[in-house]
């Protein structure tokens, strides 16, 4: 958490805690749903030590719903209305590319730079984001030029040219990146100059989140 930044949450848990309590605090919140990262049961200990405590806490609360850590996210999007909070996790960005409204802290990854979320900077920011949200009211629409010039330059312009996968992804709409040689050549000097507006750019979006819903079933 800290490489992204100091802010007035000493960890994770205390942010999550605080969180809780101000949705709760917020009538317009007909539901809290609480999703563990997908990696909670094989990466850190003391995630899952902070989670099992999380869980004491509040799986009483009939407000409160604890959901399987593989739940797809497809499965908490679209209608009913939802509102995700994040503190600097990439799910922000695959929410965002949903059309999802996404809240998360401004030293994230993102920065302030990139306008395709509703960011924070100090706590008190945070807990008057959380008390003016309502329901039937979206936050500021996201910008989808910030969301595309963000993975651009922050995942596909890093792409290795020995990761075949991508290029064979975009081979479905694109058979000229198909060939193991030239195909490769074809691809990376598309990647090198494209632009956050260009269609291919949009093409391997999209076509990476249709893999990803083939392949993560809603639970």
């Amino acid at each position: 958490q800290y490489c992204f930044g100091v802010n007035e949450f000493k960890d994770i848990y205390e942010w999550t805690k605080f969180t809780i309590e101000k949705c709760l605090k917020n009538n317009n919140f007909e539901k809290i749903l609480i999703k563990p990262h997908p990696t909670i049961n094989h990466d850190y200990k003391a995630d899952k030590i902070a989670f099992n405590m999380l869980y004491d806490s509040y799986s009483k609360n009939k407000k409160i719903e604890f959901l399987d850590h593989k739940t797809s996210i497809f499965a908490i999007s679209g209608k009913p209305k939802f509102f995700h909070f994040v503190h600097h996790g990439s799910v922000a960005i695959e929410l965002a590319y949903l059309g999802e409204d996404v809240i998360g802290f401004i030293g994230g990854p993102w920065s302030k730079n990139y306008k395709f979320l509703k960011t924070w900077v100090t706590k008190n920011e945070y807990e008057k984001i959380i008390k003016n949200i309502i329901s039937s009211k979206s936050l500021k629409p996201n910008s989808k030029k910030d969301l595309y010039s963000f993975v651009k330059e922050a995942y596909i312009d890093n792409i290795s040219l020995q990761n075949r996968s991508i290029r064979l992804l975009a081979s479905k709409k694109n058979p000229i990146f198909k060939d193991e040689y030239l195909g490769s050549k074809i691809f990376a000097k598309k990647i090198k100059f494209m632009k956050s507006n260009d269609k291919l750019l949009k093409q391997l979006l999209n076509l990476i989140f249709n893999e990803y819903s083939q392949l993560n079933k809603i639970h």
